[in-house]
């Protein structure tokens, strides 16, 4: 895997993709730098994938993010002021 910084794909930009290419996206995937989280994957394909298995196996390759626990996450809420600006938990 390339040593450059990776790239956390959300769920809108991977729907995206699946309906048009997206040529950075595209650049980011094959140098290896996208990784994913378990919530992403489930938020795509709970929605109406075409070709299902294939994208299902390709999102399951890819390398999962670090996750911060429940503490750090709360946090770096506070510290930043995060709250308010209609971020999402999952966000």
């Amino acid at each position: 895997m390339s040593n450059l910084r990776k790239v956390l794909v959300d769920t809108n930009i991977w729907i995206e993709f699946l309906k048009q290419p997206l040529p950075e996206l595209g650049e980011l995937i094959a140098e290896e730098r996208v990784v994913t989280h378990p919530c992403v994957i489930g938020e795509v394909l709970v929605g109406n994938v075409q070709q299902r298995p294939a994208i299902r196996q390709f999102l399951l390759s890819l390398p999962l993010a670090v996750g911060a626990d429940f503490t750090e996450v709360l946090a770096m809420i506070e510290s930043r002021n995060l709250f308010g600006r209609g971020l999402q938990w999952n966000d």
